[in-house]
């Protein structure tokens, strides 16, 4: 019922819908993004860390990419033949955009019959994909700057930890339903 009041999805849950919602709007068009696969996958291991989430367990089988890239990876493929295999013959309902393909933005507004923007294609939560980081453990050095901060400091330090401790902890164990 959400999609009679929208123009354009992206992202989860729709990839999961796209035959659903080609079917009750005939004339709509998809975009399937693709990149290089080892880039695709080192993006989501550092985006998502080891957080799990439903979706990402519906979509995958698993909640966290970190121990079943070969799962992301395997997903990542079959979705992109599937939605390949289920437009075939309808070019005009889907266009591939390969985000490393220098002309995004001409071969993207041609397909939607819109005009080129003049500023850079957006990127949004582009991250290093050099290597999956660790996490950060506290050191002695940033224990011994704690206490040579002011008193209202420290103060402010504890406030915004306990703050923030209490926030993780509701997000964690109280579903956003």
């Amino acid at each position: 019922s959400v999609t009679d009041y929208y123009d354009a999805f992206c992202d989860n849950p729709w990839l999961l819908l796209y035959k659903e919602i080609d079917q009750k709007y005939p004339d709509c068009k998809f975009i399937l993004t693709t990149r290089d696969e080892k880039s695709w996958i080192k993006s989501v291991c550092n985006y998502f860390n080891d957080s799990t989430s439903e979706i990402r367990s519906i979509i995958y089988g698993k909640g966290s990419p970190l121990g079943n890239e070969s799962l992301y990876l395997e997903k990542y493929k079959q979705h992109k033949q599937e939605v390949i295999q289920y437009f075939k013959g309808k070019p005009h309902k889907l266009f591939i955009l390969d985000l490393n393909d220098e002309k995004k933005w001409e071969k993207l507004c041609a397909f939607l019959a819109q005009k080129v923007p003049l500023e850079p294609f957006p990127f949004e939560n582009k991250t290093n994909t050099t290597k999956v980081p660790q996490k950060k453990r506290i050191s002695f050095q940033k224990l011994l700057n704690y206490f040579k901060l002011s008193n209202q400091k420290k103060f402010l330090f504890i406030e915004a930890f306990i703050s923030i401790s209490i926030s993780r902890f509701l997000i964690i164990f109280f579903a956003f339903k």
